[in-house]
């Protein structure tokens, strides 16, 4: 079977829409699939990482470079035609063109639509009509079940909740942390693929301002900007022991070894609850806000609130409530692990085999 991929990956689009889909052609893969990925070649593009996991990368040429999360670079129906040119280019008709993009909807994919067999879209928002026959939401939007029904075609397979969630293999292989000392001193700092706000500096500085001695590890994914702005601050934390890693091959060995971590509003809150370290989130943009409340209500995370909005004073109460409050970390780790099975791939590739 072909599948063949359109997402986007910048720094303002982030990095998590890339990263799942390869986490799902991966997958693919391995039941013998081939996979083709189809972006557009924005100046912070991560696109090196489709060719570095062996995957064939066509190219769109570079547009605008996106300032929001929805952009495409170039007009809506430009883009279609852009993809539709492409697949048309391929030896054999793609039995799934898969859409991980804020940017597309309902008349972009029925633009590809006489151009594929089927068409699967990956969304989280809930905000805009789609033609598709498969949608999938693995976020914990239950509730979004109805919108769904109103923004997809009546036979559309909707794939809602955490039952789907995609994570990568490497967390079927880790082990998972039962034990909770009584106060955290082992702190993992993990914002995003982007952090375009630079919270991670931000968070640093609040460290200064507590007593206790503390083991922080820092992760920088791939299209952080502020290396050397992290840099200048580790010398003014000299209370604390601080390890800062550019990228990192096996995260899940570093999350185990965390009492707590530190993350924005992306997939890694969903990681770090599989294992079962008890998280402060805090979100940077609009699109991240909806989930971390949901978590937050459902007690997997702890949600601070939205980094704008957010003082010093605030991080640093919600912080220290953490890392002294035992019962209140093992209650957020089991409720994390109760909620989050790890099976999700596997069930997705067996409904797009389905069907």
């Amino acid at each position: 079977m072909l599948f063949a991929f359109r997402v986007d990956s910048a720094r303002m689009v982030g990095t998590g829409h890339l990263m799942r889909c390869l986490t799902l052609a991966s997958a693919l893969r391995e039941k013998g699939a081939t996979c083709i990925f189809i972006c557009r070649a924005h100046s912070t593009s991560l696109t090196d990482l489709v060719g570095k996991q062996g995957f064939t990368l066509y190219e769109l040429s570079q547009g605008t470079e996106p300032l929001t999360s929805d952009c495409l670079g170039v007009a809506k129906l430009q883009d279609a035609e852009n993809t539709k040119n492409i697949i048309q280019s391929l030896p054999e008709i793609p039995d799934w063109l898969v859409v991980d993009h804020y940017g597309i909807d309902e008349e972009w994919e029925s633009e590809l639509r006489p151009y594929v067999k089927k068409i699967m879209v990956i969304d989280d928002l809930a905000n805009r009509p789609h033609n598709c026959d498969i949608l999938l939401d693995q976020n914990p939007n239950e509730t979004y079940e109805n919108y769904y029904q109103n923004l997809t075609p009546p036979s559309c397979v909707r794939l809602l909740g955490l039952e789907y969630l995609m994570l990568r293999p490497e967390f079927s292989e880790t082990a998972r942390k039962m034990h909770h000392p009584e106060v955290a001193t082992n702190i993992l700092i993990s914002i995003g693929g982007t952090d375009n706000k630079n919270v991670t500096c931000w968070i640093l500085n609040i460290f200064r301002l507590l007593e206790i001695k503390l083991s922080i590890k820092v992760i920088l994914g791939p299209g952080y900007s502020y290396y050397n702005e992290v840099m200048k601050i580790l010398p003014e934390l000299n209370l604390h022991s601080i390890i800062v890693y550019k990228s990192v091959a096996k995260i899940s060995e570093l999350m185990l070894e965390a009492d707590m971590a530190i993350a924005g509003g992306g997939f890694t809150m969903y990681e770090l609850g599989f294992i079962g370290i008890p998280t402060l989130v805090i979100t940077y943009s609009p699109t991240q806000l909806k989930i971390a409340k949901t978590l937050h209500q459902l007690r997997m995370t702890y949600f601070a609130g939205e980094f704008e909005n957010l003082s010093v004073t605030e991080v640093k109460k919600a912080l220290e409530s953490l890392l002294y409050s035992q019962a209140e970390r093992l209650y957020i780790s089991k409720s994390a692990q109760s909620k989050i099975k790890g099976s999700g791939v596997a069930k997705i590739i067996e409904r797009l085999y389905e069907n």
